[in-house]
């Protein structure tokens, strides 16, 4: 089990795959599976301060550190990357600690990007085509959270659309949320 004092030490060290190799072992889900593919400070921070919420330490001395590091490399347009799941998964963090101005232009950022039919693109460009891996992911770590964005449609074009993932995987992200 990760504890508060290996996140700090893995932050420090910047062996952002070993933290979020740590944080996601035992859970399987597309979210899980997109942020430990390409490890990076900005996905490696959001777990962490998840982790850190689950263990009810989110007061730990390395929250301040790992919100700074959202903070920081939050774009201008609201999001953290091309990756809709590293957005999602910087909003889940920050909401988790307290929400603020970062998180509220995360939300806005992934409303934005969301198509029409309820689907998340890959990359967050609202003109590319609808991704399944993508889409569950968003739903996956955002499902349980008061966020202003339209998860049902999501949910409903996942249902819909078996090719692009399957409902196992979306139930399975999820449950591995409770």
């Amino acid at each position: 089990m990760m504890t508060a004092k290996q996140i700090e030490r893995w932050w420090r060290a910047q062996r952002y795959g070993k933290l979020l190799a740590g944080i996601t072992a035992g859970r399987t889900g597309p979210a899980y599976d997109r942020l430990t593919r390409n490890p990076t400070p900005t996905a490696a921070a959001a777990l962490g301060l998840v982790r850190l919420c689950e263990l009810g330490q989110q007061f730990a001395p390395i929250t301040g550190l790992l919100v700074r590091e959202l903070v920081e490399s939050q774009r201008a347009d609201g999001g953290w990357g091309d990756d809709v799941a590293v957005t999602a998964a910087a909003v889940r963090g920050l909401m988790l600690t307290g929400g603020g101005i970062s998180a509220e232009r995360g939300v806005e950022h992934l409303r934005r990007v969301q198509r029409e039919d309820g689907p998340f693109p890959d990359p967050a460009v609202r003109r590319m085509p609808a991704h399944g891996e993508a889409t569950a992911a968003v739903v996956g770590l955002l499902v349980d959270l008061p966020v202003d964005i339209d998860l049902d449609a999501a949910l409903d074009w996942l249902g819909r659309d078996g090719k692009s993932v399957d409902a196992w995987r979306v139930r399975r992200a999820m449950l591995a949320l409770n």
